[in-house]
Parts: structure tokens; sequence; C-alpha cells
């Protein structure tokens, strides 16, 4: 696990103002572009999301 964050990620989906970085377990944590603000973790899915993009402004993903 990485202790910085609090889960494993298994990759970083990068946006124009934030980035999502995606977890094995299904952890999704929103990371603020330019200012480093780190928000709270989600777990939306029961698994690792196997693709996503940040389109917009919105990740779209599954």
């Amino acid at each position: 696990m990485n202790s910085g964050i609090g889960f494993n990620p298994i990759r970083i989906d990068k946006g124009e103002k934030y980035s999502l970085a995606i977890g094995s377990d299904g952890e999704v944590l929103k990371i603020s572009n330019g200012d480093s603000q780190v928000h709270d973790i989600a777990y939306p899915f029961s698994g690792a999301s196997s693709c996503g993009a940040i389109i917009s402004g919105r990740w779209v993903g599954s």
C-alpha cells in the first residue's frame, strides 16, 4: 500500500483541472492540479476500473 495516499494506485487519469488516482480495489482519489489539493477517497466500484478518461471536466470510466 502507498502510505502517502492510502491505497495501491494502478493508474492515473489526467485532466486539465484535476487528476484521478485509480486503485486496485476500486478506490478513486481526486487530486486538483496546480495546488495539489487531495480530496477524500471514494469507492464507486467493487473492483478496479478497467479504463477511464477525463473529458470536458467529467470522468468517464468502466
